[in-house]
């Protein structure tokens, strides 16, 4: 079932100031609502408004969230509608991030597997998505907590607009990492050789094991990588 209000993901950058940054999944029950992120630290509480990004194909929302905030948060999302409030509070214990750290400052959501756009300066991880003359490379995060030790990981993909698609498995890298106890995320990695005249990728992602299976499909709109 799915839930009114969802955190998709969050993560906390450091430099003069920390900036948690994320966004959120709510259902499109009625035009007027309040999407928050809400946070917790040492000196108090806070709440900033999230902004709207855009509809899904499933009948939700995106919505997005940059706020200033100290070194190690708490926090929840909120959703004000229809005179409810719903919250995603990872079941009453808060999500939790610390600056200072690739593996304790990024959170994943719903659903617990995301293609790496946060992981800098993490040996072996790939930064962000790359498609180039040597092809395509990813690195594909999935939360420690969700994963099976037999969990596999998919990439689907199209370089003709989903008039066709294929199918390759990532293969596991590492788990990130080893000063964490447990570690954060099991860490995949897509390499994908491809003619150098494919300018676009359009791909989504599986995870699956004996019993579950996720997709981050990017809230609905796959995926793009361009050359």
């Amino acid at each position: 079932m799915t839930e009114k209000v969802q955190l998709v993901y969050a993560y906390l950058t450091t430099g003069r100031y920390h900036r948690l940054q994320g966004e959120i999944e709510v259902d499109a029950i009625a035009y007027e609502k309040r999407v928050q992120v809400v946070w917790y630290t040492k000196f108090g509480q806070y709440a900033a408004d999230a902004h709207y990004v855009r509809a899904t194909r499933q009948g939700r929302e995106v919505w997005s969230f940059s706020v200033d905030t100290a070194e190690d948060v708490q926090f929840d999302v909120v959703y004000e509608v229809d005179g409810e409030i719903y919250t995603d509070n990872r079941q009453g214990r808060h999500y939790d991030v610390h600056a200072g750290h690739p593996s304790t400052s990024v959170i994943l959501g719903s659903p617990p597997v995301k293609v790496n756009e946060w992981l800098y300066h993490v040996p072996g991880v790939v930064p962000q998505p790359i498609l180039d003359a040597d092809g395509f490379r990813a690195s594909i995060l999935v939360d420690a907590g969700s994963a099976s030790e037999k969990g596999s990981v998919f990439m689907r993909y199209t370089t003709d607009g989903w008039d066709s698609y294929a199918e390759t498995e990532a293969t596991h890298h590492v788990s990130t990492d080893s000063s964490c106890s447990p570690p954060a995320f099991k860490v995949f990695h897509v390499n994908l050789s491809l003619p150098e005249t494919v300018s676009r990728l359009d791909y989504a992602i599986r995870y699956e094991d004996d019993t579950r299976v996720y997709w981050d499909a990017h809230s609905g709109a796959n995926y793009v990588t361009v050359r």
